[in-house]
């Protein structure tokens, strides 16, 4: 006889090789939809508890833990007390005067300078860089103890079945006995990041060995922004019963129901359904499930003390702005839509009653300047003692004082603003916001002088960028390091993805012979040639110089004493 599911849907999030503590915000808001509408459904953050079976990993977490507390006495004075670190869930509201999240997505943000001069500067910063290299090296030995993630995803998709027995032995470690216990009639695997495609795949392969019966399918973005590749025939269809692309909250309420019914697939929402030995698409494969039925997302699932960040909160879909032409919110982004700022205070105010918890992070690409005057109002109209961060566009309305200390007063701490290059050139061929780096610069200073800490997106070997442009850029955002603490401690490499605007229009960016995908490392994007500017091989050798360089500014200028320029 056989036994009954106890969940409708089993949803995890696959493994990742990174060094990451991010709360899985995608499956968590995709069980408080199922919950809210009477399913039974359950999470496990796969990332998480695929670790913690690792001892090698535990290991060197816990020596790199003790390293950055140890190298305390090294960092640099802050020179006031709102600059405080807010890492995790903390309860306590700090001044809105410069406060700093400190350990943010976007890295730890740099304190100001160190008043001590001349040598023991010298040489406080040279104990810093040490602490340092020994940090990215146990970073670098964790990470490679997850297994090596320099693969394609054609690779991926050929031998994930075959050729890791020993990933496989360990998941099961991992995980197997959740799943078994779960026993649910849907298995869904989250593949968010690239760098999680292999073990996701090796975890649906895992799935469907504990349960023959179970569904498995997966979802995420890596998974829609591959669909081609993975609707292909391969071994794939041996595994997996389909996958989903774009929002999947409705797909899976139409999944559970189908299955209850024993109803054919084909008009299941987003789901490419195993027909034979490839995968057939349905009916409607671009549902977008409208804001007003966005629900409150459920945690429950995860042990929130492993995390180092606010809890995740959406209030839109998509991006007003849509033009950016290396981003993919222009093609795949779905129909503009924000929910309202009662929905992100009820969130809030939900989440903190049930969790405990007073941090938290607006996951949204962009948020306009007027919607984020609406949510603050109605944070202090509630009287919330919250904190929280959030990403917006380089927008002039930031220049408005009155806002930004609004802003501040509800307890916003930090703004990720996307101003990717210090080249008024490089920007403008981006099609950002801003006009240029004089008007980010203003911007940002705005920002800090009335107490919402800056922070920045930067990308560096964008098509047609010269190695002149790139050393201005570097200089730009080592200046901004340096005045207002932005954080910017790598430099990060563009990278050509598919459904960016410029991957269906190369010729005006110099982009020629568009070829297969690179590695994880390099976000799935895909190989090229240029026609004018640095080529990506040269790009990725600068952009390695200039992340040190950043980490490290007094090279920076003993290289520059030396060579007379910065790169």
């Amino acid at each position: 006889m056989e036994t009954p599911s106890k969940l409708d849907v089993l949803l995890i999030q696959a493994p990742c090789v990174r060094w990451t503590f991010l709360v899985p915000a995608g499956i968590a808001c995709l069980v408080g939809f199922l919950r809210s509408n009477g399913y039974k459904a359950d999470a496990i953050d796969g990332d998480m508890t695929y670790k913690k079976h690792l001892p090698l990993y535990r290991l060197l977490v816990g020596l790199h833990r003790l390293l950055i507390s140890s190298s305390k006495p090294f960092h640099r004075k802050k020179n006031n007390s709102q600059n405080q670190q807010t890492y995790g869930f903390s309860t306590e509201q700090g001044s809105p005067q410069n406060t700093s999240p400190v350990c943010t997505p976007g890295g730890m943000i740099t304190p100001p300078r160190n008043p001590i001069k001349g040598f023991f500067g010298l040489g406080f910063s040279m104990i810093r860089g040490a602490f340092y290299m020994v940090e990215r090296s146990l970073k670098g030995w964790a990470e490679s103890s997850v297994y090596e993630p320099d693969l394609r995803v054609e690779q991926v998709l050929a031998s994930f079945d075959t050729g890791y027995p020993a990933q496989e032995k360990r998941l099961e470690r991992a995980l197997g006995k959740q799943i078994t216990d779960a026993n649910a009639d849907i298995v869904g695997i989250s593949i968010q990041y690239p760098d999680q495609m292999l073990l996701g795949l090796i975890l649906a392969k895992l799935a469907k060995k504990i349960n023959p019966n179970c569904y498995v399918v997966l979802g995420g973005p890596q998974i829609t922004a591959q669909i081609e590749q993975f609707t292909a025939p391969g071994p794939l269809v041996k595994y997996v019963d389909g996958v989903m692309v774009h929002e999947t909250e409705v797909g899976l309420r139409e999944l559970i129901e189908a299955r209850r019914d024993n109803a054919a697939l084909n008009k299941v929402s987003n789901l490419y359904f195993k027909d034979g030995e490839s995968f057939t698409a349905s009916e409607r494969v671009d549902y977008q499930l409208p804001v007003a039925e966005y629900a409150i997302p459920d945690f429950s699932g995860f042990n929130l003390s492993d995390y180092g960040y606010g809890l995740p909160i959406r209030s839109l879909r998509g991006c007003y702005y849509n033009k950016c032409t290396f981003c993919t919110y222009p093609v795949t982004g779905g129909q503009y839509a924000f929910t309202s700022a009662d929905f992100v205070v009820n969130n809030m105010i939900a989440l903190q009653e049930k969790y405990q918890v007073s941090t938290f992070e607006i996951i949204d690409s962009s948020l306009p300047a007027k919607y984020l005057r609406q949510i603050s109002q109605a944070i202090i109209d509630r009287g919330l003692n919250v904190k929280w961060y959030t990403r917006a566009n380089v927008q002039k309305d930031f220049k408005d004082a009155e806002l930004v200390q609004l802003m501040a007063k509800a307890g916003c701490i930090a703004l990720y603003l996307g101003v990717e290059s210090g080249s008024d050139r490089i920007v403008n061929m981006m099609k950002k916001m801003q006009p240029g780096k004089d008007a980010s610069l203003e911007i940002i200073e705005s920002l800090y002088n009335n107490g919402v800490q800056p922070a920045v997106y930067s990308m560096f070997g964008y098509p047609t960028e010269t190695k002149e442009e790139m050393e201005e850029s570097v200089e730009f955002f080592m200046m901004l390091n340096r005045r207002f603490r932005i954080g910017v401690k790598n430099a990060n490499q563009f990278n050509l993805v598919t459904d960016s605007p410029m991957f269906y229009d190369p010729e005006p960016y110099g982009i020629i012979n568009i070829r297969g995908s690179v590695n994880a490392a390099q976000g799935y994007g895909f190989e090229y040639d240029v026609t004018r500017g640095m080529t990506p091989p040269e790009a990725a050798k600068l952009c390695r110089k200039a992340g040190i360089f950043f980490r490290h500014p007094f090279l920076a200028k003993a290289h520059k004493k030396v060579y007379g320029r910065t790169l």
